[in-house]
């Protein structure tokens, strides 16, 4: 008797060791994934029957388990031998989204359990089979920096740093970005400078790709080596960072202390004020309410002999808010004390600001 139920257990067990219905999913083992391709599939009906099954997908966190999609596929008709399901063989599609910034078609940065249900539709809803895959998805090219260039000598104390996000953006949710600047000492890489030196500049919760070093900030010394780079979050998660680069600030000529002390002048849209430009320095502020990044700035010379104005511009890069613009009009013009100059921009709004200065020249 003991041996004859040992018998009919082996045989039961081998009956479910070949599935009704086996399914391959074809998925990157990396790299980014749309909700479509969720739906490359390959199934071999191992019966001579034909089935009439339907298809559940669960898309789990690979940490927390959490369930943040879940998706229905309608039903289809399987004969017996393999084959290939794409999106279009399972449509409609009911999705299920329970996951923050699974809206769109592209699959969050993330690692990722996809499960499968094969249901057999033909007599009610029967489970034939379930197979899961991890899924890893990683941008498709990581932030990278942009200005200053590696290695580059800038002239501002005070510089602009740009770099480009990670894409496609479309696979976040919620970027933002932390910068980090720290000087390279004798003996050090570029890397150990940024993790291990106090950073002379560092912000965070950024969420544009671009950032003015802000002057409540100690200025850069001419002369040193300073380190540059850019962290990555999708909402709070990690989601990448750039290299590091290097940039110098060149050494000036050494101006006058009026020119340090002297202040911004701000541009007004009526009854510009009026100022000085020591040694030719302009010194603006402009409060930029617009999304504009970048702004060409109008230097209007007074009207000489002829009655006629001479104007030249320049293009300044500018972030939303309070701006305080710091431009050498010696390189581009050249200047005179006994002139009256207008600077003058036009902004996205239609509106026009101005200031008025005269050149005065210091020694020290």
């Amino acid at each position: 008797m003991k041996w004859s139920l040992l018998f009919v257990a082996a045989i039961f067990m081998s009956s479910l060791g070949v599935a009704q219905i086996t399914l391959n999913a074809q998925l990157p083992p990396a790299g980014i994934v749309k909700k479509d391709q969720l739906w490359n599939l390959i199934l071999t009906n191992n019966k001579d029957a034909i089935l009439d099954i339907s298809i559940t997908l669960y898309l789990k966190d690979a940490v927390s388990g959490q369930v943040i999609l879940s998706a229905n596929s309608n039903r289809l008709s399987i004969s017996k031998g393999s084959k290939i399901i794409t999106s279009r063989d399972v449509e409609p599609v009911t999705y299920n989204q329970t996951g923050a910034g699974i809206s769109g078609n592209y699959i969050p940065l993330g690692s990722y359990i996809a499960c499968y249900q094969i249901f057999d539709m033909s007599g009610g809803e029967t489970a034939l089979n379930e197979e899961c895959v991890n899924i890893n998805i990683d941008p498709l090219s990581p932030p990278m920096l942009n200005q200053p260039y590696d290695k580059s000598e800038i002239e501002t104390a005070y510089p602009q740093f740009s770099w480009l996000p990670p894409t496609p953006v479309e696979m976040f949710s919620n970027l933002s970005y932390e910068i980090v600047v720290a000087e390279v000492l004798d003996g050090q890489s570029p890397s150990q400078a940024i993790q291990s030196n106090t950073p002379v500049y560092s912000k965070i919760n950024l969420t544009r790709p671009f950032d003015m070093f802000n002057s409540s900030f100690s200025k850069l010394e001419e002369g040193k080596t300073y380190a540059w780079q850019v962290i990555v979050r999708n909402d709070v998660s990690y989601a990448g960072k750039t290299e590091v680069w290097t940039f110098k600030l060149k050494k000036q000529e050494k101006l006058p202390d009026i020119v340090a002390l002297t202040p911004y002048l701000q541009m007004k849209t009526f009854n510009p004020l009026k100022g000085i430009a020591p040694n030719g320095i302009l010194k603006i502020s402009y409060p930029n309410k617009t999304p504009e990044t970048k702004i060409d700035i109008e230097i209007i010379e007074s009207a000489g002999k002829n009655n006629d104005n001479k104007t030249v511009s320049f293009s300044i890069n500018i972030l939303r808010g309070e701006n305080n613009i710091e431009f050498n009009l010696n390189k581009i013009m050249k200047v005179s004390e006994d002139k009256v100059y207008t600077a003058r921009l036009h902004n996205s709004m239609s509106e026009t600001w101005l200031v008025q200065f005269v050149v005065k020249n210091y020694k020290n």
